[in-house]
């Protein structure tokens, strides 16, 4: 699959949703401003001796960090996002060493691996999102700081990064709207059954 088709296909369609199917005030707003901007620099990149990267990925952590410092609990969620951040980036080591992993698309394993650890580790849709994309952020920092040791020539924020990310928001609101759509239909044939026992009373 070419790098980073999924990011521009289905950051689209989360803008298209956030601008016009959200309701309109700050908070919507910001969203829709912030992953506007996040696929317009998405192709710039900035060099920096063996490493290169890209605006979008400073833009993302940037805005996602800040999503996180306004949460209730932020100490929690930033231990969250640190253990996803060395979740992350040791994947990305193993990787390298271990020719096995080569065999999986690394863009679902390791998503799966980061859906996984957000979903189990914190509550509600938004705060999953945001220790998710803090902690990629994060182990995609790390990671890269680890190649510079070798002075590898490296590029952080690739589209294939922002591939994976997009994967796992989009993984993180599927499973949400499966969970609620499950407790939507046990609620009915719950209210089914009560109906059909009172009925033959």
């Amino acid at each position: 699959m070419t790098s980073g088709l999924m990011f521009y296909w289905l950051g689209w369609i989360f803008w298209v949703i956030s601008y016009f199917f959200i309701k309109q005030n700050k908070e919507q707003q910001f969203f829709s401003f912030w992953i506007l901007i996040i696929i317009g620099t998405s192709n710039i990149f900035i060099s920096i001796g063996f490493l290169d990267f890209s605006i979008a990925y400073f833009i993302l952590f940037f805005g996602s960090f800040l999503l996180l410092l306004q949460n209730l609990d932020m100490f929690y969620h930033l231990f969250v996002s640190f253990t996803i951040m060395v979740g992350y980036a040791s994947y990305l080591i193993w990787e390298n060493e271990a020719p096995f992993l080569s065999i999986f698309p690394r863009l679902f394993l390791l998503s799966a691996l980061i859906v996984s650890m957000s979903s189990f580790l914190t509550q509600g849709l938004k705060s999953r999102c945001i220790v998710a994309i803090v902690g990629v952020c994060g182990g995609e920092l790390l990671y890269y700081l680890f190649l510079l040791h070798y002075q590898a020539h490296s590029t952080m924020g690739s589209l294939v990064f922002l591939d994976t990310t997009i994967i796992i928001i989009s993984s993180l609101f599927l499973l949400e709207i499966l969970f609620r759509l499950y407790t939507k239909i046990t609620a009915f044939f719950h209210h089914l059954k009560s109906q059909y026992i009172g009925y033959t009373r």
